[in-house]
């Protein structure tokens, strides 16, 4: 077997000259997960919590500091500032795309906009370049995710900020230029920044560990790049970031399998179709289907009982929740908004203060309920539920879901994404998205990736 100092300048050598080459359906794919995140990132700038962590954040770069542009305005920051203010407002509605095999982690929120932002530095670089260096570092998130999986995510970890660190490290350090030894000593920097805890989900602080990954990946690439250094070890070895957390995996297989395939384009992947935690989606797309399919309404339903796996119910940990935050981590209001509205939009979760009236009451009318017979993930964990409901007239609905919507086993179509992201541009001219939409979808073609960012600024965001 390898050393730990061999394996970590192998990754390095992987994500910055070895890693197997993207196909162009590859590349098609992954842009779809590059214009849905730019999407639910400009969405996020019309948030008062944006603008609040915007203004604390946005300082003038010196004269000879790499800036990129905060997304939807003209205004330039320091390149790791513009990864925090980005990565935020790409979480904030928690509306990004979520990994739920490996890393068990929205990771294109980190991988690609450390990816953008770097390239907004860079004004030669292309839309091509920026999807590739995506790939690798979302490949570099759900290779350490297979490491230290699941035992890293049940002890609490935010895993979207801890291995976001190194996916952000990985795709702002190839479009860089860092040398694989330098991208080693990179990542053993980001195994010393990695941070975020899972307490803080229902918070606007879930958000802020997200853009806090994206703005130390991206300064591990930096200093590294000026030729600062960590200890060999420190990713792999005995006191590594991945030893601390899980023992016992091959190691040496998982690295030796970079790309081979990527595991982006497997069947782990959900685009989102709600702006809510992943682990209440298939619930959430049952009691759409059965409301459209028997036509009943939120007075019609006597009870609900829902059946979940036990690492769904731990991440779902506000049955009353208070605000807009706490309601996305909550079955009992997911299930009851999309019974009385019919849909569960970013309409549907904003949430201004505790619910009351028929949405409390419906809501007093769900149980959630622990189950072990559901399929279960790579991660160990299920996202799969069962939905039972009883109607007042007497009539009993039943609908189990394994496959989350957006997901590889019920996709979400172009057209479907397409709306989405003219839904979050709102109140961008529709014809103006979607215009930014097909640029996006066609990434290869953009010769200047810096360029096409000044297409996110459409005209209404306050701040320049």
């Amino acid at each position: 077997m390898a050393s730990p100092a061999a394996l970590e300048l192998r990754l390095a050598e992987f994500v910055v000259r070895d890693a197997p080459a993207v196909s162009d359906t590859e590349v098609r794919l992954a842009s779809r997960h590059v214009a849905d995140l730019v999407g639910v990132a400009i969405a996020g700038t019309r948030l008062d919590a944006f603008h609040s962590v915007a203004e604390i954040v946005a300082g003038q770069p010196r004269q000879d500091e790499l800036s990129a542009r905060i997304w939807g305005t003209n205004k330039r920051i320091p390149l790791r500032e513009a990864g925090l203010i980005n990565g935020f407002s790409g979480h904030i509605h928690d509306f990004d795309d979520d990994e739920t095999g490996y890393s068990i982690a929205h990771v294109t929120v980190t991988a690609a906009t450390a990816a953008m932002v770097a390239a907004d530095a860079c004004s030669k670089v292309s839309g091509a370049d920026v999807i590739k260096a995506y790939v690798i570092g979302s490949e570099t998130a759900m290779r350490l995710g297979e490491i230290v999986n699941p035992g890293h995510s049940r002890s609490g970890w935010h895993t979207s900020a801890t291995l976001g660190c190194f996916a952000a490290c990985a795709a702002a350090g190839r479009i860089l230029g860092l040398s694989a030894e330098q991208m080693r000593h990179g990542f053993g920097m980001c195994a010393s920044f990695a941070s975020g805890i899972s307490a803080n989900f229902g918070t606007d602080t879930k958000a802020l560990q997200v853009g806090k990954a994206v703005r130390e990946g991206i300064f591990a690439a930096e200093l590294a790049r000026a030729g600062r250094t960590s200890a060999s070890g420190a990713l792999f070895g005995e006191q590594g970031f991945a030893s601390m957390f899980q023992r016992g995996r091959d190691v040496d297989f998982i690295i030796g399998g970079f790309g081979k395939p990527y595991r982006l384009f497997g069947n782990t992947m959900v685009i989102k179709t709600y702006p809510c935690c992943t682990a209440s989606h298939t619930a959430i797309y049952s009691m759409l289907m059965l409301r459209a399919d028997f036509g009943f309404n939120g007075s019609d339903i006597r009870s609900i009982t829902c059946s979940i796996d036990a690492v769904a119910k731990g991440l779902l940990k506000y049955d009353r929740p208070s605000n807009a935050a706490e309601a996305k981590f909550s079955m009992h209001y997911s299930l009851a908004i999309a019974a009385l509205r019919g849909s569960a939009g970013l309409a549907e979760f904003a949430l201004e203060g505790p619910p009351d009236g028929e949405l409390l009451s419906l809501m007093e009318r769900i149980t959630v309920e622990v189950v072990s017979a559901l399929p279960i993930l790579p991660s160990g964990a299920s996202v799969a539920s069962h939905l039972n409901i009883e109607l007042t007239d007497g009539r009993k609905l039943s609908r189990f879901q394994e496959f989350v919507p957006g997901s590889m086993g019920e996709p979400v179509s172009d057209s479907d994404l397409e709306k989405k992201f003219i839904e979050c541009l709102h109140p961008a001219p529709a014809k103006a998205a979607s215009e930014l939409f097909a640029k996006l979808m066609n990434s290869a073609s953009i010769s200047s990736f810096s360029n096409c960012i000044g297409s996110f600024q459409l005209g209404y965001l306050p701040l320049n």
